[in-house]
Order: C-alpha cells, then sequence, then structure tokens
C-alpha cells in the first residue's frame, strides 16, 4: 500500500496521516489506519472475549465486584450471577467483621473465588465461535448457523 492509499478500500480515509509509507522499511501499519477509520465508518467493528484475573480484589479499603473484579467473559454465562454473588457475600462479610473491613474483604474473597474460578475454568475455545478472528472463521460460523436455521 502507498502512502496516500485509501484504506480501507472505498473508504476514503487517506493514510497520509500514519506517517511515511512503509515506514522505514517497516510493512505498512495498517492497523493504525483501521483504527483511525473506525472512528468514521459505522461499518467498522472490533471485539475481543477476555477474562479478569486478580490475585486480590481488594487494596487498603476498596473492594471490586463483579466483573470489575473478576470477569468471566460472555461465554460463561455467569456473569450477572457471579456479580450479585459478589455483592451479596461482601455484604454479609461486611455485616460480620464487626467493623474490620481487612477481615471482611479477605472472607469475601474465600467466599467467592471458587465460583469465579469454576466459572472462569468452564470457558474453553467457545471464543472463536462467538467472536472469530479471521474472516474465513466469520464465513465459516455463519454458514453453519444458516445450515441449522434452515
Amino acid at each position: 500500500m502507498r502512502r496516500g492509499a485509501a484504506w480501507p478500500p472505498g473508504s476514503g480515509h487517506e493514510c497520509g496521516p500514519c506517517g511515511p509509507w512503509p515506514p522505514r522499511g517497516h510493512r505498512p501499519r495498517r492497523v493504525v489506519c483501521v483504527l483511525l477509520s473506525g472512528r468514521r465508518h459505522i461499518l467498522f467493528y472490533f471485539d475481543s472475549v477476555s477474562q479478569i484475573h486478580l490475585a486480590t480484589w481488594h487494596r487498603g479499603r476498596i473492594a471490586l465486584v463483579g466483573d470489575a473484579a473478576h470477569c468471566a467473559a460472555l461465554l460463561s454465562g455467569r456473569g450477572t450471577s457471579l456479580a450479585l454473588s459478589s455483592a451479596h457475600f461482601l455484604a454479609e462479610e461486611l455485616e460480620g467483621a464487626g467493623g474490620d473491613h481487612r477481615v471482611a474483604f479477605e472472607r469475601y474473597e474465600r467466599r467467592q473465588r471458587p465460583y469465579v474460578e469454576f466459572a472462569q475454568n468452564s470457558v474453553t475455545d467457545g471464543g472463536e465461535l462467538i467472536v472469530p478472528s479471521t474472516q474465513e472463521a466469520i464465513d465459516a460460523r455463519n454458514a453453519r448457523l444458516q445450515a441449522v436455521a434452515t
């Protein structure tokens, strides 16, 4: 691709602001241009399937609950129930700790962590089905879904 060429093709986005094309002997920085074009074009889509793994869900007087503490990813199907149990366990432990938030936070994590680990470990390779990584994978998934629907 040469400097000033439109990316994505037909988008009208000039890649001139992305720098020398290609930059000093490297491959063209298409990612930069795709990200820039996404601001102007509604057909741009990007997503990932991610999990949050933290060694602890608290520091000082702050405790995290729900996805902020332990996102199990959309594939687990347990996000809402983990968020609710997280808030419930934390409230119970705060009430029962006699005003000591450090004790409450440790107990909360001990109670909640087995549920979180189960949910996170139950997610396998389903991400490729829901959020395929290539156009070929998207087309194959869509063809399988179309076949099932007919």
